[in-house]
């Protein structure tokens, strides 16, 4: 390592990650405020970061910023740093935006970014890049300009969104005879403190071509609250259908929001069969909203420094819901479900063992396994899901991560395997996990191997770091027996790889 990298090295580091991040009530010009850490190092000094997440000056950008606390240690002159600020991939091991710039900050003065992210690249062009799990991962790195030599320092925090979600039958009774005016309104209360969350209307209007249409009036009596909600229809089997989405923010001014689902009376009374049981229309809706809570954990990291988790509660806007389930116990109780096998409806079977689960929960994970449960396929009446290709490690990897989200102690073969199961069954997270796995552990014994994977399965994220790992040790890789193999077998492949070295 030379003298340049060896002192970068040795720098502060804070990573920051918000989880439920879509869920952010902010408008533009509010912004998100980490715990505050302390550099010492750099004159044990007092920094936190302010996060804009609608933007500071533009609301099409993220907002990010470093400021000096005005009660910190130092000089009130200012102190010259370094600073790197960056968003943070799913993969860990590279920083796909960072910005770097020297700054001289006094006591309370920010340094950083009003448009350092575009949003719709953060929430749309690469939503699975970025937010894994819903979880933003920002890192700042610091070092001081005056020539001294830093320790390596490392602190860890992550701030969590509390999120309230909840799920409710709706059930419209007489619906032949259901008149324009008539009042059905539904009231979705706290679960801890049963306090009005929202209500929902639900009404009939002229639609274009003069067919009724469906309105649901939205309203709730809480200020800045960030709402996403899901309509479904269920027919005679209870099986849902999604017939309106939408994503709405309430405060001062909008108590009150319009949404229309995707259904007309007269398609449902020519269906009402399928649709109307005893002339019962029946929606489905799942509500999720922030609660304008957040709770934090701080994990300082240095040298002599004993890892300690420091739960720190904050409460911002309002009073929401402050209780939420405890993500661990939840846990717990998910994996006890899936080793216990109560009340199980179907079972996964290998060639040699029986693997016992839950329709619900194998469906709301992966969508393959809902087709399955949904479709007129044989595994809808046989309650038996035969997996010939996997081993029994495979399958029970994989259904503990359905259950928990957890993946058990990985190896190079189990992560190969259960990569191609996520694949398989379409549980995107868990193929994105086993894929930054493979990434991180690449050699030039393996490569070419996972090269073929990658490509097999279309994984652009992972293909491109293998290739990149290629070039980076060519001299090794081009004249070993793996290469010799990989040309046989796959010369495009191995072909689009190495021109990849002169473009």
């Amino acid at each position: 390592m030379d003298s340049e990298t060896e002192e970068e090295g040795k720098c502060f580091v804070f990573e920051w990650k918000i989880k439920n991040f879509s869920y952010c009530w902010h408008k533009k010009g509010d912004y998100l405020e980490s715990p505050s850490f302390v550099v010492d190092s750099i004159e044990g000094t007092k920094w936190k970061l302010s996060l804009f997440p609608r933007g500071h000056t533009d609301g099409n950008y993220i907002g990010l910023y470093l400021k000096r606390d005005p009660n910190c240690n130092g000089p009130n002159a200012g102190i010259s740093i370094e600073v790197e600020l960056s968003i943070l991939s799913w993969n860990t091991f590279t920083s796909d935006h960072a910005m770097k710039n020297s700054a001289t900050l006094t006591k309370g003065a920010n340094f950083g970014y009003p448009a350092f992210e575009k949003r719709k690249d953060i929430f749309k062009l690469n939503k699975y890049v970025f937010l894994p799990e819903d979880t933003l991962a920002i890192r700042c790195k610091m070092w001081q300009n005056d020539g001294k030599s830093l320790t390596i320092e490392k602190c860890c925090a992550t701030t969590h969104i509390t999120v309230g979600r909840r799920s409710f039958l709706w059930e419209i009774e007489k619906f032949s005879t259901l008149e324009p005016d008539k009042d059905n309104t539904i009231f979705v209360r706290s679960a801890s403190e049963e306090r009005l969350i929202m209500s929902f209307n639900l009404s009939l209007t002229g639609g274009q071509n003069f067919d009724e249409i469906f309105q649901v009036q939205m309203s709730s009596p809480i200020q800045n609250m960030f709402n996403t909600t899901i309509f479904y229809i269920l027919n005679t089997s209870g099986d849902k259908e999604e017939c309106g989405r939408c994503e709405f923010w309430f405060d001062r001014v909008y108590k009150s929001r319009h949404m229309t689902l995707l259904l007309t009376k007269e398609r449902l009374i020519a269906k009402k069969s399928e649709y109307l049981p005893n002339d019962v229309l029946t929606l489905q809706c799942e509500c999720n909203y922030s609660t304008g809570n957040t709770f934090e954990e701080v994990e300082k990291v240095g040298p002599g420094c004993v890892n300690v988790v420091i739960p720190h509660l904050t409460s911002s806007l309002h009073s929401g819901d402050n209780s939420s389930p405890t993500v661990e116990a939840l846990e717990e109780d998910l994996q006890w479900l899936y080793t216990d096998g109560f009340l199980s409806d179907v079972k996964l079977k290998t060639n040699s063992k029986t693997f016992p689960a839950h329709k619900i929960i194998l469906s709301t994970r992966s969508p393959v396994f809902k087709a399955m449960f949904t479709s007129n396929m044989k595994e809808k009446s046989s309650k038996i899901v035969d997996i010939e290709d996997m081993d029994d490690d495979t399958v029970h990897r994989m259904l503990l991560y359905i259950y928990t989200a957890d993946i058990e102690d990985l190896h190079w073969e189990s992560a190969l395997q259960l990569y191609e199961a996520a694949d398989k069954y379409e549980i995107l997270m868990l193929k994105m996990k086993c894929s930054a796995y493979l990434a991180a552990n690449l050699n030039p014994n393996n490569a070419c191997g996972v090269l073929v994977l990658a490509d097999l399965h279309q994984d652009t994220k992972l293909k491109t770091a293998v290739q990149k790992f290629i070039l980076r040790n060519d001299q090794v890789i081009i004249n070993s027996e793996k290469w010799e193999w990989l040309i046989e077998n796959h010369l495009k492949l191995a072909t689009d790889t190495l021109c990849l070295k002169y473009k």
